[in-house]
């Protein structure tokens, strides 16, 4: 026979053969007598602590069946039972949680609520309606992928919540299922309210859930808005050819795009009507806006160097074209950045094209350049090969 230890029916003044109901009334009973609260003596608290845990494991039939077979000890360090192994249990040493728990309040005068008779007629009627007090609203966070609010979708979320039993006197631990319809486009941060589907009690109403949407962050788009933004690095050879795109969109359509500009750093591309859905009209879109970045290669064959210098360089009546501009600032950076490796490999050697560099032509001038270049929108020059069946894949 294992060790008893504590003798939780004798705290509660029961039988092991007592009911549901007796033991729900005895609790209900010692809780009110015991409460620190209600009598002004601290010195109940320690009575009051082991009435909470006394009927945490008899009001449960997993808890009361292990107690009743291993006693006090078993179920502390754990026992075996026909669905296997069951952890140590111990209680969490808050009496006021379990009060509430069974009352649905924390108020030390909540057994002043059961003085009438038909108390489902008191819970009902609408003067003592008014007279219990809101519970406080919760919030919680839903978290959703950019598809899901492209798109539209419906989410379950269970909740657990304090809900009157059947005899409306006690509460229990009740589960319930919320359907949330999230609409298209909907924005991050939007707030929906349940309304009445908290804890309740006899001193309260049930409060409201307040659900929060979070947007998650997607690893090719970024949201602002209705629009969606996206950043796309090209090297060299691709940002001087007349490029087709072609890109996945939030709800699995492929679409392509031609860009026949010259794509400098910072050059934008808008593709309208290809972001987020409006909320108030889906149908209506906000628009995709890909930055392009251009990344220099660190090293080129010099006879392929001189080529690409040589077919950028343009002639005088273009120089005030953004596209000349754009380009004469790119042959110059070629000429000062990109540079052959010595046969020591460790430093630059001074290219035989930089010889023919105009020797009035200062580092002053070439930044102007490309502060001219950028936004250039003309169409690649002639001079420049152009493979027009490019496809790049975003």
């Amino acid at each position: 026979m294992a060790k008893r230890g504590l003798d939780y029916y004798g705290i509660l003044g029961l039988t092991k053969s007592a009911s549901d109901s007796e033991i729900k009334e005895a609790y209900r009973n010692l809780s009110l007598q015991y409460n620190p609260e209600r009598n002004n003596d601290p010195n109940l608290q320690d009575l009051f602590c082991l009435v909470g845990e006394a009927y945490e494991v008899v009001s449960k039939p997993l808890l009361k069946s292990i107690y009743d077979h291993y006693g006090e000890a078993g179920l502390k360090k754990g026992a075996l039972t026909p669905v296997g192994f069951h952890p140590p249990w111990l209680y969490h040493g808050e009496p006021l949680k379990t009060f509430k728990k069974f009352f649905g309040t924390a108020n030390p005068y909540a057994d002043l609520m059961y003085c009438m008779k038909d108390q489902i007629a008191v819970f009902k009627a609408s003067k003592v309606e008014d007279v219990r007090v809101k519970e406080q609203s919760y919030e919680r966070e839903l978290e959703l992928t950019l598809e899901e609010v492209y798109r539209g979708t419906m989410k379950k979320l269970k909740i657990e919540r304090q809900a009157f039993d059947d005899d409306y006197v006690t509460t229990h631990l009740k589960e319930k299922v919320i359907c949330i319809k999230i609409k298209p486009g909907m924005p991050s941060g939007s707030r929906i309210v349940f309304q009445n589907v908290g804890d309740e009690g006899p001193c309260i109403s049930p409060g409201d859930l307040v659900i929060i949407t979070k947007d998650l962050p997607h690893p090719k788009f970024k949201r602002d808005g209705v629009n969606l933004h996206m950043e796309v690095t090209l090297d060299l050879y691709q940002s001087l050819e007349k490029l087709i795109v072609e890109l996945n969109t939030l709800d699995d359509r492929v679409i392509r795009f031609a860009i026949t500009d010259v794509i400098s750093a910072g050059f934008l591309k808008v593709v309208h009507g290809e972001g987020m859905p409006y909320v108030e009209d889906p149908n209506k879109k906000g628009d995709l806006i890909i930055k392009f970045e251009v990344s220099m290669p660190s090293y080129i064959e010099d006879s392929k160097r001189k080529k690409l210098i040589q077919a950028l360089l343009t002639d005088e009546d273009q120089a005030e074209t953004p596209e000349g501009l754009y380009r004469l600032w790119l042959a110059a950076k070629l000429k000062r950045n990109v540079r052959p490796l010595s046969k020591k490999g460790k430093r630059p050697v001074k290219s035989a094209v930089e010889d023919v560099q105009d020797q009035g032509e200062e580092q002053g001038q070439e930044d102007d350049l490309v502060a001219s270049a950028i936004g250039g929108t003309a169409e690649l020059c002639k001079d420049v090969p152009i493979n027009k069946d490019s496809l790049y894949k975003l």
